[in-house]
């Protein structure tokens, strides 16, 4: 993707810093960090940029379980630090 071509590129375990695939300066991502403390994520489910709506069903039946256990993840530990510091959100 990073080299404007249909080849997918693989990184070690799937996972990349995204600074070192490419540089987006000024986006959501560095606004969100900078004034509200918040941190977040990209995912790339694949090497192309606009799928044909055709193949979005099998991008969610292909990682569904994956992002499905990080979003619980994610809930588990605000819940937890959350909990520590007594600061109940709900």
């Amino acid at each position: 993707m990073s080299k404007g071509d249909d080849a997918c590129i693989k990184f070690n375990d799937g996972i990349t810093n995204g600074a070192a695939w490419y540089v987006i300066d000024g986006g959501m991502q560095d606004w969100s960090y900078v004034y509200t403390s918040d941190m977040e994520v990209t995912i790339e489910l694949g090497c192309n940029k606009y799928p044909d709506q055709n193949d979005l069903k099998s991008y969610w039946d292909d990682n569904k379980g994956a992002l499905l256990a990080y979003i619980t993840q994610v809930f588990i530990e605000l819940f937890i630090n959350r909990a520590r510091e007594r600061e109940y959100f709900f």
